[in-house]
């Protein structure tokens, strides 16, 4: 039987289910909120690589458009300190986004804090001490290709070289460690 969707609480009914993936910032929280026991496996507490995500482009648009791509991503990591900052706040304005938009995903204001919250958590206890956030770690990297490899992801391990540009997100960060936000003058 297959069901459309990320519902943890249609999933957790199913018949003979052992386990479902799903995002630290989502489900629990919807078990949580509706009483439902669970275990929570997570890799990171077995030293298991992972990451939380990625901004990527190809190489022809980041040729063409490099300061284009670079403000994307100048904006992305300004979005995620002020998220950090206040993950309250970051969801709160998430929730006026997404009502604004008709809430299709029927998404709940609990819901988005518990998101908020844990990312901003997450991205903070993952980022080394005095490293900005987002910063490329190719041996982390690595670490994560050859775990996938080693269960079989893959047909053929994909190579790190050439897949990604450090300095396009380092280019966004100043001598403070701080995202160089551009201001207006009069």
């Amino acid at each position: 039987m297959g069901i459309e969707g990320f519902d943890p609480l249609v999933h957790v009914e199913l018949p003979g289910l052992a386990a479902f993936t799903g995002y630290k910032s989502n489900e629990p929280g919807q078990l949580e909120r509706a009483g439902v026991p669970f275990a929570l496996l997570d890799p990171s507490q077995d030293d298991i690589p992972g990451s939380f995500g990625i901004l990527y482009t190809n190489a022809g648009f980041l040729d063409e458009h490099p300061t284009a791509a670079q403000d994307f991503v100048r904006a992305a990591m300004r979005g995620m300190e002020d998220a950090i900052a206040d993950p309250d706040a970051a969801s709160q304005t998430a929730v006026d986004l997404i009502n604004a938009n008709g809430n299709k995903n029927f998404l709940s204001p609990e819901g988005e804090q518990f998101r908020w919250r844990t990312e901003s958590a997450l991205v903070t206890e993952f980022t080394p001490e005095g490293e900005s956030i987002g910063l490329i770690d190719p041996a982390e990297l690595q670490a994560q290709l050859d775990a996938y490899d080693a269960i079989g992801i893959f047909t053929e391990k994909p190579p790190i070289e050439g897949t990604y540009d450090e300095g396009l997100i380092a280019g966004v960060y100043g001598e403070d460690g701080k995202v160089v936000w551009p201001t207006s003058s009069g």
